[in-house]
């Protein structure tokens, strides 16, 4: 990560290859419900009387059956917001989730029953927001 008094950025990625053990009934299987791969990045720029921020993240494909017979597609979201201060101590924040659209599980249910693997995230929701500290 990186940051002064006006901006802050963070990246991450991760790379996984679980997999069960040689002595397994799904030996050299991938260990479902982790993604391959993964990675994002955070942002958030101050100004004097307003903030804006992004978050990004990629999520490739995840096995959901120990068999390795049904994975995820791999999605992208990202999720931006603008906040502002108004009269008082209030706070105003206007901004867009899943500004893409992406259609993903971000809750799959690994070796799921009754033949339930998925549960859809919401679609691109946009929201306002009013807050005042307690």
């Amino acid at each position: 990560s990186w940051s002064n008094e006006k901006l802050f950025f963070r990246g991450f990625a991760t790379l996984t290859k679980h997999r069960f053990g040689s002595t397994s009934e799904y030996a050299d299987k991938t260990i479902p419900g982790v993604p391959k791969i993964s990675g994002g990045f955070q942002s958030k720029v101050s100004l004097d009387m307003m903030r804006v921020y992004a978050d990004f993240r990629h999520v490739g494909t995840t096995e959901i059956l120990n068999s390795n017979e049904v994975q995820t597609s791999p999605y992208s979201v990202l999720d931006i917001s603008l906040e502002f201060k108004v009269f008082y101590d209030f706070t105003v924040e206007l901004g867009c989730r899943n500004l893409l659209n992406a259609k993903y599980s971000n809750w799959p249910q690994i070796n799921g029953g009754w033949g339930k693997l998925y549960n859809p995230a919401p679609p691109r929701t946009g929201f306002v927001s009013l807050r005042r500290p307690i």
